[in-house]
């Protein structure tokens, strides 16, 4: 018989701890261990022997209580009598809960890092070790850009005036299946122009929400050597509508338990309940994130192009990036083909636009302008148009006077030489 005393060797598993009493041969795994707003669960599988004689496995139960551990205890007793079975689920139990429990130590802040720089796997939209957001309505080819963007990672050659970093890329798509994953990939890769040969990318389809899952998305990752995952989507990868607001922080936790640097698609609820919201479904998840990108995307009558804007609506590690954009286009024989376009030049989408952004788009296009034709070029009034000028005077625009007053651009090459030394004088 095992002495409680006697401590069994213990490893890290995916989500749960391996423990051998190489005296007994016994070999017990706690998995998916799981925090309720009462206790703590986790799957129980017991083996023994040489050749690893299989006892139980699958039983979930509560660690926190005595009728749990004492459960569990007496069904391997029935299995296998003369082991201590209640000193081994003791010993079990109580470190599950402390390493559950266990927090990361406090640390001093106020050095100066060697390289302060951000890290990003693609800069400047993926910042490295967290997770960035994609979301907007149906149909705005959300997909199509975040696995155009994996394919830029994983292939590490820089397109669409992104610069990337390579790592593997890993799909857990809820949305889709993986003959269409493919083929999306590979008209990706034909279309864009990618020197480098199709790379083979690690693909989970999903059905079931990630925190039932996680342990094994997690063996992937360490096997594979993941370095970005692509999510697709939240509202599915939390379980639904109705318990994407109760599962969105666990599910963001686990995403954090995985280490990796993230690419979260999501969805924007349509209709009214969708006005002045971000991402479908909880708010936190777009606090939860570092980054975030609202998309946009427009189908102009008698063009076979979609027509893409993305907005930095979250910005936590560096300064907002102006609205930039995308022009898709689908073709059967050449693939699909993404190139960069300029969100000015996209009229139904300048609304989108905040007032500032419109006028310097306006003012790149025409140099100099007074107020009325200004807002003639964009979606905004006259009144806009002056209180935005008067506002960023000196900051992004500069008024060269005359009567109606001329407004230029704040950057060189705007003004003449000789009309720019005097304003700097």
């Amino acid at each position: 018989m095992t002495s409680p005393l006697i401590f069994p060797g213990i490893t890290p598993r995916p989500g749960g701890h391996e423990f051998i009493w190489k005296e007994d041969g016994i070999f017990l795994r706690l998995e998916r261990l799981r925090e309720h707003h009462d206790s703590i669960t986790a799957e129980v599988w017991v083996e023994q022997g040489e050749a690893r004689e299989h006892l139980i496995g699958g039983l979930r139960f509560n660690l926190t209580t005595t009728a749990g551990r004492s459960g569990i205890a007496k069904s391997l007793a029935a299995r296998r009598n003369g082991v201590d079975w209640g000193g081994m689920m003791e010993q079990v139990c109580v470190y599950a809960l402390k390493k559950f429990r266990e927090q990361a130590q406090p640390v001093k802040l106020g050095y100066y890092p060697e390289d302060a720089d951000i890290k990003f796997l693609l800069r400047p939209t993926i910042p490295e070790g967290v997770s960035t957001l994609l979301f907007g309505y149906g149909g705005m080819a959300k997909t199509t850009l975040a696995l155009a963007w994996g394919l830029i990672v994983q292939l590490e050659e820089a397109k669409l005036g992104l610069v990337p970093k390579q790592e593997p890329i890993m799909l857990l798509d809820w949305e889709t299946n993986q003959d269409i994953a493919n083929r999306t990939l590979i008209a990706l890769h034909a279309g864009m122009g990618f020197v480098g040969a199709m790379p083979e990318i690690i693909y989970r389809r999903c059905r079931r929400p990630l925190l039932e899952f996680i342990e094994d998305v997690k063996a992937d990752v360490d096997r594979e050597g993941i370095g970005l995952i692509i999510l697709d989507s939240m509202g599915k990868a939390c379980g639904g509508e109705k318990e994407l607001k109760e599962n969105a922080l666990p599910t963001m936790s686990a995403l954090e338990w995985l280490g990796k640097t993230n690419l979260i698609i999501s969805h924007r609820p349509k209709g009214e309940e969708g006005k002045g919201r971000g991402t479908y479904g909880s708010i936190y998840v777009e606090n939860d994130v570092r980054q975030a990108f609202r998309v946009e995307a427009r189908h102009m009558p008698g063009e076979d192009a979609l027509h893409v804007a993305l907005f930095h609506t979250k910005y936590n590690l560096m300064s907002p990036l102006h609205p930039f954009g995308y022009q898709i286009t689908w073709d059967k024989v050449k693939g699909t083909r993404i190139e960069r376009e300029d969100v000015g030049g996209m009229a139904d989408l300048q609304e989108q636009l905040k007032p500032e952004t419109q006028i310097e788009n306006a003012l790149k296009e025409h140099a100099r302008m007074i107020v009325k034709e200004i807002a003639e070029e964009t979606t905004l009034t006259v009144d806009t148009v002056r209180n935005t000028l008067k506002r960023f005077n000196g900051q992004r625009f500069i008024c060269l006077g005359g009567k109606p007053p001329v407004w230029v651009n704040l950057f060189k090459g705007a003004i003449p030489p000789e009309e720019q030394a005097s304003l700097e004088t």
